[in-house]
């Protein structure tokens, strides 16, 4: 893990930095949740960067009920803010 991962994970500020962005970014009807709409095109992008198979949506599914951990079938910024903290985490 680099420096500045570390960084991020190591300072709630920043790391609510860089969440509240990417929350933003993916927050496209600005209603301050993420539906399974709004993250299926993001999924799909970051696998086609990454150069992967597109998710399936049977994968979108699974991957939205994973973070959904409220299940109120919408992910709110705590939510995406643990999946942030993950994904960081694995870097």
């Amino acid at each position: 893990m680099n420096q500045s991962i570390k960084n991020i994970l190591n300072d709630p500020e920043k790391l609510n930095c860089v969440t509240q962005v990417a929350f933003n970014s993916a927050d496209s009807d600005k209603s301050g949740q993420i539906d399974k709409n709004e993250l299926a095109p993001i999924m799909k992008q970051i696998a086609a960067d990454m150069g992967a198979h597109l998710p399936s949506d049977d994968v979108i599914s699974a991957a939205f009920q994973e973070i959904d951990t409220d299940h109120s079938g919408k992910i709110d910024f705590n939510e995406f803010k643990a999946l942030i903290k993950k994904v960081l985490e694995g870097i």
